[in-house]
Protein backbone atom coordinates (compact mmCIF):
# COMPACT_ATOMS: atom_id res chain seq x y z
CA UNK A 1 0.00 0.00 0.00
CA UNK A 2 2.83 2.40 0.86
CA UNK A 3 4.47 1.78 -2.53
CA UNK A 4 1.15 2.36 -4.32
CA UNK A 5 0.56 5.56 -2.34
CA UNK A 6 4.05 6.77 -3.20
CA UNK A 7 3.44 6.08 -6.92
CA UNK A 8 0.15 7.94 -6.77
CA UNK A 9 1.80 10.90 -5.03
CA UNK A 10 4.64 11.04 -7.55
CA UNK A 11 2.14 10.81 -10.43
CA UNK A 12 0.09 13.71 -9.09
CA UNK A 13 3.24 15.74 -8.52
CA UNK A 14 4.42 15.05 -12.08
CA UNK A 15 1.07 16.17 -13.53
CA UNK A 16 1.15 19.32 -11.44
CA UNK A 17 4.65 20.16 -12.69
CA UNK A 18 3.52 19.66 -16.29
CA UNK A 19 0.49 21.87 -15.66
CA UNK A 20 2.66 24.60 -14.10
CA UNK A 21 5.07 24.44 -17.04
CA UNK A 22 2.16 24.66 -19.50
CA UNK A 23 0.72 27.67 -17.67
CA UNK A 24 4.12 29.37 -17.71
CA UNK A 25 4.47 28.71 -21.45
CA UNK A 26 1.01 30.17 -22.14
CA UNK A 27 1.83 33.17 -19.96
CA UNK A 28 5.05 33.81 -21.87
CA UNK A 29 3.20 33.49 -25.20
CA UNK A 30 0.53 35.98 -24.14
CA UNK A 31 3.15 38.38 -22.80
CA UNK A 32 5.18 38.19 -25.99
CA UNK A 33 2.05 38.60 -28.13
CA UNK A 34 0.86 41.58 -26.11
CA UNK A 35 4.29 43.18 -26.35
CA UNK A 36 4.20 42.74 -30.15
CA UNK A 37 0.75 44.32 -30.29
CA UNK A 38 1.72 47.14 -27.97
CA UNK A 39 4.77 47.97 -30.06
CA UNK A 40 2.91 47.70 -33.37
CA UNK A 41 1.68 50.84 -35.14
CA UNK A 42 -1.51 50.16 -37.07
CA UNK A 43 -1.66 51.35 -40.66
CA UNK A 44 -3.91 51.14 -43.72
CA UNK A 45 -3.43 50.56 -47.43
CA UNK A 46 -5.42 51.33 -50.56
CA UNK A 47 -5.47 48.26 -52.79
CA UNK A 48 -6.21 48.05 -56.49
CA UNK A 49 -5.51 45.54 -59.21
CA UNK A 50 -6.89 42.97 -61.59
CA UNK A 51 -6.52 39.45 -62.86
CA UNK A 52 -8.37 36.46 -64.26
CA UNK A 53 -11.76 34.93 -63.40
CA UNK A 54 -12.76 31.28 -63.74
CA UNK A 55 -15.94 29.35 -63.14
CA UNK A 56 -16.93 25.79 -62.22
CA UNK A 57 -20.45 24.54 -62.80
CA UNK A 58 -22.64 22.79 -65.38
CA UNK A 59 -20.74 24.25 -68.34
CA UNK A 60 -17.30 23.64 -66.79
CA UNK A 61 -17.48 20.44 -64.73
CA UNK A 62 -15.92 19.99 -61.31
CA UNK A 63 -14.86 16.45 -62.14
CA UNK A 64 -12.50 17.58 -64.90
CA UNK A 65 -8.87 18.11 -64.04
CA UNK A 66 -8.54 21.45 -62.28
CA UNK A 67 -6.05 22.70 -64.88
CA UNK A 68 -8.46 21.93 -67.73
CA UNK A 69 -11.37 23.58 -65.96
CA UNK A 70 -9.15 26.51 -65.01
CA UNK A 71 -8.08 27.25 -68.58
CA UNK A 72 -11.49 27.12 -70.32
CA UNK A 73 -12.75 30.60 -71.23
CA UNK A 74 -10.87 32.57 -68.55
CA UNK A 75 -12.19 36.09 -68.14
CA UNK A 76 -11.17 39.18 -66.15
CA UNK A 77 -11.67 40.86 -62.79
CA UNK A 78 -10.84 44.28 -61.34
CA UNK A 79 -10.82 45.21 -57.66
CA UNK A 80 -10.50 48.21 -55.35
CA UNK A 81 -10.31 48.03 -51.58
CA UNK A 82 -8.92 49.20 -48.26
CA UNK A 83 -6.92 47.05 -45.81
CA UNK A 84 -6.24 47.82 -42.15
CA UNK A 85 -3.35 46.13 -40.33
CA UNK A 86 -4.37 45.72 -36.68
CA UNK A 87 -1.57 43.50 -35.36
CA UNK A 88 1.69 42.07 -36.71
CA UNK A 89 -0.31 39.15 -38.14
CA UNK A 90 -3.95 40.18 -38.46
CA UNK A 91 -5.51 42.55 -41.00
CA UNK A 92 -8.98 43.15 -42.40
CA UNK A 93 -9.99 44.17 -45.90
CA UNK A 94 -13.11 45.68 -47.44
CA UNK A 95 -13.18 45.50 -51.23
CA UNK A 96 -15.35 45.86 -54.30
CA UNK A 97 -14.66 43.45 -57.18
CA UNK A 98 -16.12 43.30 -60.66
CA UNK A 99 -15.57 39.91 -62.28
CA UNK A 100 -16.81 38.35 -65.52
CA UNK A 101 -17.17 34.58 -65.88
CA UNK A 102 -18.24 32.59 -68.93
CA UNK A 103 -18.91 29.10 -70.23
CA UNK A 104 -19.68 27.50 -73.59
CA UNK A 105 -20.62 23.90 -74.43
CA UNK A 106 -18.90 24.22 -77.80
CA UNK A 107 -15.46 24.01 -76.17
CA UNK A 108 -16.19 20.27 -75.89
CA UNK A 109 -16.19 19.90 -79.69
CA UNK A 110 -13.56 17.11 -79.69
CA UNK A 111 -14.14 15.68 -76.21
CA UNK A 112 -15.67 12.16 -76.49
CA UNK A 113 -16.62 12.23 -72.80
CA UNK A 114 -18.61 15.45 -73.22
CA UNK A 115 -20.77 14.64 -76.24
CA UNK A 116 -23.94 15.49 -74.33
CA UNK A 117 -22.49 18.92 -73.50
CA UNK A 118 -21.82 19.68 -77.14
CA UNK A 119 -25.29 18.56 -78.15
CA UNK A 120 -26.85 20.69 -75.39
CA UNK A 121 -25.24 23.79 -76.96
CA UNK A 122 -25.66 26.21 -74.04
CA UNK A 123 -23.44 29.16 -73.20
CA UNK A 124 -23.45 32.16 -70.86
CA UNK A 125 -21.54 35.08 -69.47
CA UNK A 126 -22.11 36.68 -66.08
CA UNK A 127 -20.82 39.99 -64.71
CA UNK A 128 -20.49 39.66 -60.94
CA UNK A 129 -20.33 42.76 -58.73
CA UNK A 130 -19.07 41.75 -55.32
CA UNK A 131 -18.55 43.50 -51.99
CA UNK A 132 -16.43 41.50 -49.55
CA UNK A 133 -15.18 41.67 -45.97
CA UNK A 134 -12.05 39.58 -45.48
CA UNK A 135 -9.86 38.65 -42.53
CA UNK A 136 -6.16 38.20 -43.36
CA UNK A 137 -3.56 36.24 -41.38
CA UNK A 138 0.12 36.88 -42.14
CA UNK A 139 2.17 33.68 -41.88
CA UNK A 140 5.21 35.87 -41.15
CA UNK A 141 4.47 38.71 -38.71
CA UNK A 142 5.06 42.32 -39.69
CA UNK A 143 7.59 44.34 -37.75
CA UNK A 144 6.60 47.16 -35.39
CA UNK A 145 5.53 49.53 -38.19
CA UNK A 146 5.04 49.71 -41.94
CA UNK A 147 8.57 51.03 -42.55
CA UNK A 148 10.25 47.83 -41.40
CA UNK A 149 7.80 45.30 -42.81
CA UNK A 150 9.17 42.08 -44.32
CA UNK A 151 10.37 41.86 -47.91
CA UNK A 152 8.05 38.89 -48.55
CA UNK A 153 4.91 38.11 -46.54
CA UNK A 154 2.82 35.02 -47.35
CA UNK A 155 -0.75 35.15 -46.06
CA UNK A 156 -4.07 33.32 -45.99
CA UNK A 157 -7.56 34.81 -45.80
CA UNK A 158 -11.26 34.08 -45.52
CA UNK A 159 -14.43 36.12 -45.17
CA UNK A 160 -17.88 36.77 -46.54
CA UNK A 161 -19.12 38.46 -49.70
CA UNK A 162 -22.38 39.79 -51.08
CA UNK A 163 -22.62 39.78 -54.87
CA UNK A 164 -25.04 40.74 -57.62
CA UNK A 165 -25.09 38.64 -60.77
CA UNK A 166 -26.96 38.48 -64.07
CA UNK A 167 -26.34 35.47 -66.37
CA UNK A 168 -26.78 36.35 -70.04
CA UNK A 169 -26.59 34.52 -73.36
CA UNK A 170 -26.73 35.44 -77.02
CA UNK A 171 -30.09 34.99 -78.69
CA UNK A 172 -30.14 32.69 -81.74
CA UNK A 173 -28.48 34.11 -84.85
CA UNK A 174 -31.90 34.10 -86.51
CA UNK A 175 -33.11 36.49 -83.78
CA UNK A 176 -30.20 38.89 -84.10
CA UNK A 177 -27.72 37.27 -81.70
CA UNK A 178 -27.97 40.01 -79.06
CA UNK A 179 -27.08 39.38 -75.42
CA UNK A 180 -30.19 38.86 -73.29
CA UNK A 181 -30.68 38.33 -69.56
CA UNK A 182 -31.69 34.76 -68.78
CA UNK A 183 -33.31 35.04 -65.33
CA UNK A 184 -36.51 36.72 -66.62
CA UNK A 185 -36.94 33.94 -69.21
CA UNK A 186 -37.37 31.22 -66.51
CA UNK A 187 -35.54 28.76 -68.78
CA UNK A 188 -36.16 25.78 -66.48
CA UNK A 189 -39.71 26.75 -65.55
CA UNK A 190 -38.79 28.59 -62.34
CA UNK A 191 -41.91 30.04 -60.74
CA UNK A 192 -44.28 28.70 -63.40
CA UNK A 193 -47.39 26.66 -62.46
CA UNK A 194 -46.55 22.96 -62.22
CA UNK A 195 -42.81 23.49 -61.62
CA UNK A 196 -41.30 23.02 -58.19
CA UNK A 197 -38.62 25.66 -58.73
CA UNK A 198 -38.31 29.21 -57.50
CA UNK A 199 -36.78 32.05 -59.54
CA UNK A 200 -33.20 32.65 -58.51
CA UNK A 201 -32.29 35.97 -56.96
CA UNK A 202 -29.65 38.37 -58.31
CA UNK A 203 -28.25 39.05 -54.82
CA UNK A 204 -26.34 36.09 -53.38
CA UNK A 205 -23.83 35.31 -50.62
CA UNK A 206 -20.40 33.79 -51.17
CA UNK A 207 -17.61 32.57 -48.89
CA UNK A 208 -14.22 33.75 -50.21
CA UNK A 209 -11.05 31.98 -49.08
CA UNK A 210 -7.54 31.70 -50.43
CA UNK A 211 -3.95 32.83 -50.05
CA UNK A 212 -1.27 35.01 -51.50
CA UNK A 213 2.15 36.56 -51.09
CA UNK A 214 2.99 40.24 -50.71
CA UNK A 215 6.31 41.83 -51.69
CA UNK A 216 7.63 45.16 -50.46
CA UNK A 217 8.54 47.53 -53.32
CA UNK A 218 9.54 50.58 -51.28
CA UNK A 219 8.50 52.47 -48.17
CA UNK A 220 4.99 53.27 -49.44
CA UNK A 221 4.23 50.55 -52.00
CA UNK A 222 3.68 46.78 -51.96
CA UNK A 223 2.71 44.37 -54.72
CA UNK A 224 0.92 41.06 -54.17
CA UNK A 225 -0.36 38.04 -56.01
CA UNK A 226 -3.29 36.07 -54.62
CA UNK A 227 -5.72 33.36 -55.67
CA UNK A 228 -9.08 32.68 -54.09
CA UNK A 229 -12.19 30.55 -54.38
CA UNK A 230 -15.67 32.03 -54.02
CA UNK A 231 -17.94 29.28 -52.74
CA UNK A 232 -21.53 30.28 -53.51
CA UNK A 233 -24.96 29.08 -52.42
CA UNK A 234 -26.54 29.17 -55.89
CA UNK A 235 -26.50 26.78 -58.83
CA UNK A 236 -27.52 29.47 -61.31
CA UNK A 237 -24.39 31.47 -62.06
CA UNK A 238 -24.73 29.85 -65.50
CA UNK A 239 -28.58 29.74 -65.57
CA UNK A 240 -28.33 25.92 -65.68
CA UNK A 241 -29.27 23.60 -62.82
CA UNK A 242 -31.95 20.95 -63.28
CA UNK A 243 -34.01 19.81 -66.29
CA UNK A 244 -35.66 20.97 -69.49
CA UNK A 245 -38.97 22.72 -69.14
CA UNK A 246 -41.84 22.08 -71.52
CA UNK A 247 -41.15 24.50 -74.41
CA UNK A 248 -44.89 25.06 -74.84
CA UNK A 249 -45.13 26.23 -71.22
CA UNK A 250 -42.26 28.66 -71.73
CA UNK A 251 -43.72 30.08 -74.91
CA UNK A 252 -47.25 30.38 -73.53
CA UNK A 253 -46.31 31.98 -70.20
CA UNK A 254 -43.08 33.86 -70.96
CA UNK A 255 -42.73 34.18 -74.74
CA UNK A 256 -41.11 32.66 -77.83
CA UNK A 257 -37.61 33.77 -76.80
CA UNK A 258 -37.90 31.75 -73.57
CA UNK A 259 -38.70 28.67 -75.63
CA UNK A 260 -35.66 29.22 -77.80
CA UNK A 261 -33.27 29.89 -74.93
CA UNK A 262 -34.46 26.97 -72.80
CA UNK A 263 -33.39 24.29 -75.29
CA UNK A 264 -30.71 25.18 -77.85
CA UNK A 265 -29.79 21.71 -79.07
CA UNK A 266 -31.43 22.29 -82.49
CA UNK A 267 -29.51 25.45 -83.38
CA UNK A 268 -27.34 25.04 -86.46
CA UNK A 269 -25.04 27.96 -85.65
CA UNK A 270 -23.53 28.17 -82.16
CA UNK A 271 -24.56 31.65 -81.06
CA UNK A 272 -21.50 32.31 -78.85
CA UNK A 273 -18.74 31.12 -81.20
CA UNK A 274 -20.57 31.58 -84.51
CA UNK A 275 -19.47 28.11 -85.65
CA UNK A 276 -21.56 25.84 -87.88
CA UNK A 277 -22.43 22.71 -85.89
CA UNK A 278 -23.78 20.60 -88.77
CA UNK A 279 -20.82 18.34 -89.51
CA UNK A 280 -20.04 17.58 -85.87
CA UNK A 281 -23.68 16.88 -84.97
CA UNK A 282 -23.98 14.54 -87.96
CA UNK A 283 -20.91 12.61 -86.82
CA UNK A 284 -22.34 12.34 -83.29
CA UNK A 285 -25.63 11.03 -84.71
CA UNK A 286 -23.77 8.30 -86.58
CA UNK A 287 -21.43 7.37 -83.73
CA UNK A 288 -23.78 7.55 -80.75
CA UNK A 289 -27.39 7.48 -82.02
CA UNK A 290 -27.15 4.82 -84.73
CA UNK A 291 -28.35 7.20 -87.43
CA UNK A 292 -27.34 6.09 -90.91
CA UNK A 293 -25.87 8.39 -93.51
CA UNK A 294 -28.66 9.25 -95.92
CA UNK A 295 -31.38 9.06 -93.27
CA UNK A 296 -33.61 12.17 -93.09
CA UNK A 297 -32.26 12.95 -89.62
CA UNK A 298 -28.69 12.80 -90.95
CA UNK A 299 -29.50 15.05 -93.89
CA UNK A 300 -31.22 17.60 -91.64
CA UNK A 301 -29.92 16.99 -88.07
CA UNK A 302 -31.71 20.04 -86.64
CA UNK A 303 -35.18 19.22 -87.89
CA UNK A 304 -36.37 16.85 -85.13
CA UNK A 305 -35.39 16.74 -81.43
CA UNK A 306 -33.17 13.91 -80.27
CA UNK A 307 -34.09 11.56 -77.41
CA UNK A 308 -32.69 13.04 -74.22
CA UNK A 309 -32.82 16.60 -75.54
CA UNK A 310 -36.51 17.15 -76.17
CA UNK A 311 -38.92 16.24 -73.36
CA UNK A 312 -39.76 18.05 -70.15
CA UNK A 313 -37.60 16.50 -67.44
CA UNK A 314 -34.69 15.60 -69.72
CA UNK A 315 -31.41 16.62 -68.03
CA UNK A 316 -30.32 20.18 -68.62
CA UNK A 317 -27.98 20.47 -65.63
CA UNK A 318 -27.01 18.68 -62.43
CA UNK A 319 -28.23 20.26 -59.21
CA UNK A 320 -26.02 18.12 -56.95
CA UNK A 321 -23.27 20.75 -56.87
CA UNK A 322 -23.41 24.51 -56.48
CA UNK A 323 -21.49 26.83 -58.78
CA UNK A 324 -18.34 28.65 -57.73
CA UNK A 325 -15.89 31.10 -59.20
CA UNK A 326 -12.14 31.50 -58.81
CA UNK A 327 -10.20 34.76 -58.92
CA UNK A 328 -6.51 35.42 -59.40
CA UNK A 329 -5.27 38.94 -58.92
CA UNK A 330 -2.15 41.07 -58.99
CA UNK A 331 -2.55 44.06 -56.68
CA UNK A 332 -0.71 47.23 -55.82
CA UNK A 333 -0.96 48.48 -52.23
CA UNK A 334 -0.39 52.12 -51.34
CA UNK A 335 0.29 52.75 -47.67
CA UNK A 336 -1.59 55.61 -46.06
CA UNK A 337 0.70 57.33 -43.59
CA UNK A 338 -0.55 56.79 -40.03
CA UNK A 339 -1.15 59.75 -37.79
CA UNK A 340 1.79 60.71 -35.57
CA UNK A 341 0.92 60.34 -31.90
CA UNK A 342 1.91 63.41 -29.92
CA UNK A 343 3.24 62.82 -26.41
CA UNK A 344 0.80 63.57 -23.61
CA UNK A 345 1.18 66.94 -21.85
CA UNK A 346 -0.57 65.78 -18.69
Amino acid sequence: MKIQSLKLFLGILFLQLINIEDINAQKKWYERNNIEKANFSQYSTIDFGGGSSHYLGELNPYRDALFSAFTRLPRWNATLGVTRAFTPRISARAAFTWARIAGDDNVFYNDPERIAYYMRNLHFRNDIKEFSLIGIYNLIPTEKNFKVRKKFTPYIFAGIALFDHNPMAKAPISEGGDWVSLAPLRTEGQGLPGYDLQPYKPLQIAIPFGGGVKMKLNTRWDISFEASVRYTFTDYLDDVSTALADPNDLEAQIGPLARQMGNRSLEKIAAYSGEDRTDRVRQILVDYFNVKQGDPQYLDPFKDPLPGFSERGDPRGAANRLDLYILTCIKLHYIILPKIKCPSTE
